[in-house]
């Protein structure tokens, strides 16, 4: 399934404003329980909105308008591919803010891979793998939207 994963959005890895997984894997190198772990690209110096626009720090009306056209340009980019970047991903604290005002969204396919994870000694629930690999429904593309008016608004208001 993680492979899989990486696939789907290697159309879109490259974009400025994804952070797509990279590579999937299960590793018992942590400890002695077998983890998963989502690779994702690497910034220096990130922190999220969350952070940057904490308590009675909101947001600017021109950093609103700028992270606005970014995380926008972002979504179209992946919904022309039929993927959906999932509400959790357009979450304050998922949202990276890099240098220059670079704004990311982070921890794409994070909830959905995990979604699909089975529970101890359960099968992998076939409709769930199906959704993880096919496009994107028009019912996730339209939360995608509905998160980023709910991001803005959150930041406007921090």
């Amino acid at each position: 399934m993680g492979p899989a994963m990486v696939e789907k959005w290697a159309p879109v890895a490259a974009h400025p404003g994804l952070c797509a997984p990279r590579h999937v894997l299960v590793t018992s190198d942590l400890d002695a329980v077998p983890s998963l772990a989502i690779v994702h690209a690497f910034h220096g110096g990130a922190t999220t909105l969350a952070t940057a626009h904490g308590p009675s720090n909101p947001a600017s009306e021109p950093q609103l308008w700028s992270y606005l056209v970014q995380l926008a340009t972002a979504l179209h980019a992946a919904h022309e591919r039929g993927l959906a970047v999932g509400i959790s991903s357009l979450d304050a604290t998922k949202v990276l803010l890099t240098v220059m005002g670079r704004v990311r969204i982070g921890s794409i396919g994070v909830a959905e891979l995990l979604a699909a994870v089975p529970s101890a000694g359960a099968p992998l629930n076939p409709a769930t793998a199906a959704s993880l690999l096919g496009p994107a429904t028009p019912h996730a593309l339209a939360a995608d939207l509905e998160a980023l008016g709910a991001l803005m608004l959150g930041l406007m208001s921090a």
